[in-house]
């Protein structure tokens, strides 16, 4: 009877009591680690890119499309108009920290593009998750499901010009919806199809993120807030990718996330390597306030780990190319058109298409013996040079905005040393922070870098 005795209180104070003071049953039903998603590369604020423009405007549209134009009557051509989207939809299938499973839910977004939704400004949407196990992690993984935009339609050829065949419906959260899944064609980027063992890429499943910093996890901290960014608000753009239907030519339009790191081409059948995405963790109430004056109007302020180096937060686009990181170097070779088939009519249309290619492919590299035996040594070379230029890019863990003021505040920076740097917003549509030369300004403070602890107000300079 004692044993009994003695077994049941060990039970009832393991049901009761946890790590640190939480009874068990609380433990349950509440989560210390709260994971937020955000749809704007500002931290804490609606996206301040240039807006998207009209349909039309070719400021949307990628250089993948050239077959889906209407002749106009001075034999320019104008994109067909598409509309714009006007919705985004996110299915994702569980996160990861560092490999580890801790959300292991199906969760859907669907944020139409306002600056009132809350995906879209500074509140995010929070996902549901079991806490991880104690421990550092630096990375958060998302096994992205499904990423859809409206606004997506099928042409065909009509005569000189294309005809609308009908809108794209896809499934999203088991119903069906106007839109076109771009995820599918994110999986690889181009020069991931260059590779033997191309087959072994797979960029978006899981989508890697780095959280700048780190996130340190303690159970004794009633709450830590992991906040993941996507650059997704005024960063979106018009793709096309041609295909056969029952012999017939046709093509899709559709919207997907800016072609701004890795452009789209012509033929492209994949446009993998274009989410710009950061993670960042604090713990609430131990964190401190930073303020940042004396700026000027329209410009961004970004503070990075003194640590991380200010170059890896844009693009160098002085460097010959291809490592500059833009395409259409020598050897960005054109590309094999669509194979229809067996259908006869589709295939004479191949071949003409075929012929075109191999003109376009000799005009590049002339035919043996003109061509050099390490001709194809520096076609790896160079893409190796496009490919490294690119890979180093990251987003910074914390981004404010000045819009017509002249002051910015980072209300809950983790303890840390940062270097504060400016900018001035970029000035095209669906661009992001380039230059020939550095387009952040580190802000000049007497003390560099600056300490954040907690409970710190800061105010700079």
């Amino acid at each position: 009877m004692k044993f009994r005795t003695i077994i049941i209180v060990t039970v009832s104070y393991l049901l009761f009591v946890s790590c640190g003071d939480v009874p068990v049953f609380t433990e349950m039903d509440t989560n210390r680690l709260k994971v937020i998603i955000k749809g704007t590369f500002e931290t804490e604020d609606v996206s301040n890119f240039v807006s998207m423009p009209s349909a039309n405007s070719p400021l949307i549209l990628t250089k993948s499309i050239v077959d889906g134009e209407f002749p106009a009557s001075d034999d320019t051509s104008t994109p067909i108009d598409d509309g714009t989207p006007t919705t985004f939809m996110f299915d994702i299938a569980e996160l990861r920290l560092n490999g580890n499973k801790f959300a292991n839910y199906r969760q859907v977004i669907e944020a139409p593009l306002l600056d009132s939704e809350s995906f879209f400004n500074q509140t995010g949407i929070v996902l549901d998750n079991d806490d991880p196990a104690e421990g550092y992690y630096d990375t958060v993984q998302i096994y992205a499901r499904k990423m859809i935009f409206d606004g997506a339609n099928i042409y065909r050829p009509s005569g000189n010009t294309f005809e609308h065949d009908k809108q794209t419906q896809v499934i999203f959260h088991e119903d069906y919806r106007a839109g076109f899944d771009f995820n599918q064609f994110q999986q690889n980027t181009y020069v991931d199809s260059l590779r033997e063992n191309s087959r072994s890429y797979l960029r978006s499943f899981p989508i890697k993120i780095p959280i700048i910093g780190g996130l340190q996890y303690d159970k004794n901290n009633k709450e830590t807030v992991l906040e993941i960014r996507f650059v997704v608000k005024n960063f979106i753009k018009k793709y096309e990718l041609p295909f056969y239907d029952s012999g017939t030519f046709k093509v899709y339009h559709f919207y997907a996330l800016s072609d701004w790191l890795r452009s789209a081409e012509a033929g492209d059948r994949v446009f993998g390597g274009n989410i710009l995405a950061v993670a960042r963790a604090y713990v609430p109430g131990k964190t401190g306030r930073v303020t940042v004056t004396g700026l000027s109007s329209n410009q961004y302020v970004i503070a990075i780990p003194a640590s991380e180096n200010i170059d890896d937060y844009y693009m160098d686009r002085s460097k010959p190319a291809p490592k500059d990181g833009l395409r259409g170097f020598d050897y960005d070779l054109p590309q094999q058109p669509v194979h229809p088939g067996n259908n006869i009519e589709a295939l004479l249309d191949y071949y003409i298409k075929n012929e075109k290619y191999k003109n376009d492919w000799n005009s590049k590299l002339p035919a043996p013996p003109s061509l050099p035996d390490t001709a194809f040594d520096k076609y790896e070379e160079a893409w190796d040079d496009y490919d490294d230029a690119i890979d180093k890019f990251k987003i910074a863990p914390y981004a404010a905005y000045t819009g017509s003021g002249t002051t910015v505040t980072f209300s809950n920076m983790a303890p840390g040393e940062y270097n504060f740097y400016r900018a001035n917003r970029p000035a095209a549509y669906g661009k992001f922070f380039e230059g020939p030369s550095s387009p952040f300004t580190q802000i000049a403070i007497s003390i560099s870098p600056i300490t954040v602890q907690e409970k710190d107000t800061i105010t700079i300079p």
